[in-house]
């Protein structure tokens, strides 16, 4: 059986007389939260450029839709040229058969 430690805490409570001031210890949070905050920057600003990148490859989706949809355009007009062919064709050969009969 696995047991689970109690709540994890992410800061704690200076104990009484550990630190006179207290005031040394906050300003080395301050010095770490800042490089923290360095670190967050520069990962948002590497999001942006990722996002900004598909945002771009997306519009380039778009001038392939527009070449897809033109060229199912021209298959729907070589399918009803085929169509009308075979259509002829069947009259040519329907009419020949009803005339040797």
């Amino acid at each position: 059986m696995i047991s689970w430690p109690g709540p994890v805490l992410f800061w704690s409570m200076p104990e009484a007389g550990s630190n006179a001031g207290g005031e040394s210890d906050m300003a080395e949070k301050a010095k770490g939260g800042r490089g923290l905050a360095f670190l967050a920057l520069l990962i948002s600003i590497a999001a942006l450029v990722l996002a900004t990148m598909a945002y771009q490859r997306t519009g380039a989706d778009l001038k392939l839709r527009e070449r897809v949809e033109h060229l199912q355009q021209a298959l729907e007009d070589a399918r009803q040229e085929t169509a009308n062919a075979l259509g002829r064709l069947e009259k040519l050969v329907r009419g020949s058969e009803k005339g040797q009969r």
